[in-house]
């Protein structure tokens, strides 16, 4: 499996595809759009969800702490909660995606000695059944 190009489009193509689109100036579309981005973070910042119709839902997730392991010296360290950002990608999205073809990039082939089986978990390639890992890092039950 070969994963075709992605191309990253950055905040300057935004601004000048809105800037297009509408018939607005350059200044004008990066100071809106910048106020957008300066919004989201503002009330995500407060804990507040965001919710846009057919794009998406954003929203805070609160990590609990943990006890992880340094692999070089193997010493346990606590891992205090923290909070991160989670998308969830709204329905009018989901299917606008889905319908285009040039969205679709196949998934990285796994390291070597590792295989994707059917059930999407990457096992050792030698066929023991233990699953090192699923595609959303989480163990099988």
């Amino acid at each position: 499996m070969t994963r075709r190009d992605v191309r990253t489009i950055t905040k300057k193509e935004i601004v000048d595809r809105v800037a297009e689109q509408s018939g607005l100036s350059r200044t004008k579309t990066h100071t809106i759009v910048q106020q957008l981005f300066d919004t989201v973070v503002g009330e995500l910042s407060k804990g507040h969800r965001i919710e846009l119709r057919d794009f998406g839902v954003f929203e805070v997730k609160v990590l609990a702490p943990r006890t992880a392991q340094n692999p070089r010296t193997l010493e346990r360290v606590t891992v205090p909660e923290r909070r991160t950002v989670r998308f969830k990608a709204g329905k009018g999205m989901r299917e606008k995606i889905g319908k285009s073809d040039d969205a679709r990039i196949p998934l990285p082939e796994p390291k070597a000695g590792l295989r994707v089986t059917n059930a999407g978990l990457v096992e050792k390639a030698v066929g023991q059944a233990d699953a090192v890992f699923s595609q959303n890092n989480t163990m099988p039950r």
